[in-house]
């Protein structure tokens, strides 16, 4: 009896030991699986801490300006650059309106726009657009700028950011060169020069209107329909489409060209032509500028001329 009660007390005793190294085991897998847990969730919060200090260095390093309002329209991300555009710094600007920065003829669409947007999450027709609109610097300065939107939402929390960039210069470069156009056609239009421009292949991109004076054709008929020694004179085409070409090639300006074209009505027209090469910044050809007087009258008194004339009649 004794015997079987020292067996049922070894027995109890081993199935606790096993019990006991199975607990132990199973505490280690868990401690070891909750360490890996942690590491994991320390790796993901450095990971996420980096890319947050990564993110907020591009934001304070570009040079656009970025600005990011709340959904009671007041600035909670005021950048460098926007420092810098603006003439007011990040301290007074977090906490005010956006329409702060802006015109006061402008202000109160801009609130009708924002508190819209806010309040029925439907995008107003600037957002995810570029728009240009002015600005207004601290001084009072009211200056173009090139704004684009783009909403978002975190949480159950909506804002908006707008990206900005200064285009004073651009608007100034812009101005000078439709000015520059505008002077350019006005004087083409009136001298009795005809102005014309071809492409790298010879096909006319401009006609200045004197061209129906001189050769019949409007410039509508020319541009992008006619290479420039489509209008020679058949009798000598080749031999001058040959030295044009000679010089085109050359990439060099050229004076008093006389050269034999065709009026519309099938007359023959003496043209002095002069022209400059056009190049882009590689030096490639984009084509010539250039411009044709009529000379008719003066090679009428050519021999030359006569012959020719004979000829055609």
């Amino acid at each position: 009896m004794d015997t079987i009660l020292e067996n049922i007390e070894y027995i109890v005793i081993l199935v606790a030991v096993v019990l006991l190294i199975f607990a132990l085991v199973l505490l280690h897998r868990s401690r070891k699986r909750m360490y890996y847990e942690i590491a994991e969730r320390e790796w993901a919060v450095e990971k996420l801490r980096e890319g947050d200090t990564l993110l907020r260095t591009v934001v304070d390093s570009t040079k656009e300006a970025i600005i990011s309002i709340g959904e009671d329209g007041l600035i909670i991300l005021f950048n460098p650059a926007a420092e810098e555009m603006f003439g007011r710094n990040k301290m007074e600007m977090t906490g005010k309106p956006l329409d702060c920065l802006m015109p006061k003829k402008y202000r109160e669409k801009h609130v009708q726009y924002v508190n819209s947007y806010f309040s029925t999450g439907k995008p107003n027709r600037g957002i995810g657009r570029i728009l240009e609109l002015p600005g207004l610097r601290s001084d009072g300065n009211v200056f173009p700028m090139e704004i684009s939107l783009s909403a978002g939402r975190l949480g159950d929390k909506q804002f908006v950011i707008a990206v900005a960039r200064d285009i004073t210069e651009r608007k100034k470069i812009d101005d000078t060169l439709r000015q520059s156009e505008e002077r350019f056609r006005e004087v083409a239009e009136h001298e009795q020069e005809w102005i014309w421009e071809v492409d790298a292949e010879g096909i006319y991109t401009y006609a200045s209107p004197v061209v129906e004076k001189i050769l019949g054709y409007k410039p509508e008929e020319v541009v992008g329909k006619k290479h420039f020694y489509d209008l020679f004179h058949p009798d000598r085409r080749e031999e001058m489409k040959k030295a044009a070409l000679e010089v085109y090639n050359k990439k060099q300006p050229f004076r008093e060209f006389l050269n034999l074209n065709v009026h519309k009505d099938g007359t023959s027209v003496w043209l002095s032509t002069c022209g400059v090469p056009m190049l882009d910044e590689e030096g490639n050809l984009r084509g010539y500028r250039g411009g044709d007087i009529d000379v008719t009258d003066r090679m009428r008194c050519k021999p030359s001329y006569n012959k020719l004339e004979r000829k055609e009649s």
